[in-house]
């Protein structure tokens, strides 16, 4: 969404990404309707609880357990090195899409 300037408080904006990466509307609906449930608000709570706790400063903030550690990173421009460092070999975003 980012890369097409969409903005992400608009419901109508988030369903069309879901809608283009493949997700059905029905699907996508009843994702959208569970963002005002009290139970997603508390899981957001705890998940950001864990983020604060091991130092997060951004987003997006990745923790990546691997053999016993936790490593973390923060950016998408981390991504290639998170891939890296769990093993995945990492073949690049998607390809930036124009109307020039």
């Amino acid at each position: 969404m980012w890369s097409k300037d969409k903005d992400i408080s608009d419901p109508t904006s988030v369903l069309e990404a879901a809608q283009a990466a493949g997700m059905s509307e029905e699907v996508a609906n009843k994702c959208m309707s569970k963002v005002k449930d009290q139970s997603t608000k508390e899981e957001l709570k705890r998940i950001t609880g864990i983020a604060l706790e091991s130092g997060a400063f951004g987003a997006p903030w990745i923790l990546a357990h691997k053999d016993g550690e936790v490593k973390t990173f923060w950016g998408t421009d981390k991504i290639p090195l998170l891939a890296h460092v769990i093993g995945e070999k990492w073949e690049g975003p998607l390809k930036p899409s124009s109307n020039l």
